[in-house]
């Protein structure tokens, strides 16, 4: 009888306050299961320290995989975005490999407890980062990965779409963690003047009370992942705003998309893919951009991405 292979997805969006790691975590599962077909697996959270019946849950399995987001830093432990203790980080050790994982911010070189803790958790495992800014930091110190960018854009079209017209509506984002009023305000009374209705999905905790400060007469829609994707499917609208995962589901879903840069996460992926974002001037908008319509053209690394599924089903095997 064949042994079961269990592998523990540490999912990033298991307790975050921040929707827009459902968006990843949707991503992440499907590539998964599309890839590891004949595993079992099973989630356990990075956000929170494990609990007692977690603990004994990551014992069972064989393997782990960390998928998305911003998680790896070399300040730890005055930032710590992956909640590792002494017991979890003895069953994690040299058993994860990371999948379209990203670096924290822009950084000057790792301190020596980053180093330590990356090198021998992650190992020589089947590591997948989001962009090549990640994967020099991590070769730094000699772990090595395969560029794939971030999974919410393995599917993505080689032409993202726009329809010849601006429609009616447009959907807006901001980002509380990253104040700007005057910027802030200038896009929402910008939006107004281009489109008859600005709609804002909070996707972070405080991005409701943040706007509601600046402008009263702004109108949301639900904060759940269930709302945005039906207001992007529900008929004619444009995204604009800070809120990069905002930006990528709405081109999952054929959206006219405007990312403006906030931090190195948008800057490294446009980089790498083409992606449109707009330059990260914190103090302006660039309304030129936002009013073009001509389809972009992506560069998804899909041999990389091919590549890393091989080795990652070897991986697991071992």
């Amino acid at each position: 009888m064949t042994k079961t292979i269990r592998v523990g997805w540490l999912d990033p969006s298991l307790n975050s306050r921040n929707t827009g790691d459902q968006i990843i975590a949707d991503a992440v599962h499907r590539e998964l299961r599309e890839t590891l077909r004949d595993t079992e697996i099973v989630r356990l959270p990075t956000q929170t320290f494990l609990r007692p019946s977690e603990r004994v849950l990551a014992r069972s399995c064989n393997k782990f995989i960390v998928g998305g987001t911003n998680l790896l830093n070399g300040n730890i432990p005055r930032y710590i975005q992956w909640r590792l203790d002494p017991g979890s980080y003895g069953t994690y050790k040299r058993r994860v490999s990371t999948m379209g994982v990203g670096w924290w911010q822009y950084q000057s070189a790792a301190n020596g407890v980053s180093r330590h803790i990356w090198k021998n958790v992650l190992g020589s495992g089947a590591n997948s980062v989001r962009d090549t800014y990640t994967a020099n930091r991590l070769a730094e110190f000699g772990v090595a990965s395969i560029n794939t960018s971030c999974p919410t854009v393995w599917k993505l079209p080689e032409y993202t779409s726009a329809q010849a017209l601006a429609p009616s509506s447009v959907l807006m984002t901001i980002t509380d963690y990253h104040k700007n009023p005057k910027r802030d305000l200038r896009l929402i009374r910008g939006l107004r003047d281009r489109y008859r209705e600005v709609l804002v999905w909070p996707q972070g905790s405080q991005d409701r009370d943040y706007l509601t400060s600046l402008d009263s007469q702004i109108k949301f829609i639900g904060p759940e992942l269930s709302d945005f994707d039906a207001a992007l499917n529900g008929g004619s609208v444009d995204y604009v705003g800070t809120r990069l995962h905002a930006g990528i589901r709405a081109l999952q879903f054929g959206v006219k998309s405007t990312i403006l840069a906030i931090d190195n996460r948008a800057t490294e992926i446009s980089r790498d893919i083409g992606i449109s974002i707009m330059s990260n001037d914190l103090n302006d908008v660039d309304w030129e951009q936002v009013d073009r319509r001509e389809p972009g053209k992506l560069a998804i690394p899909h041999v990389a991405i091919g590549q890393w599924r091989k080795n990652l089903s070897a991986w697991v095997l071992e």
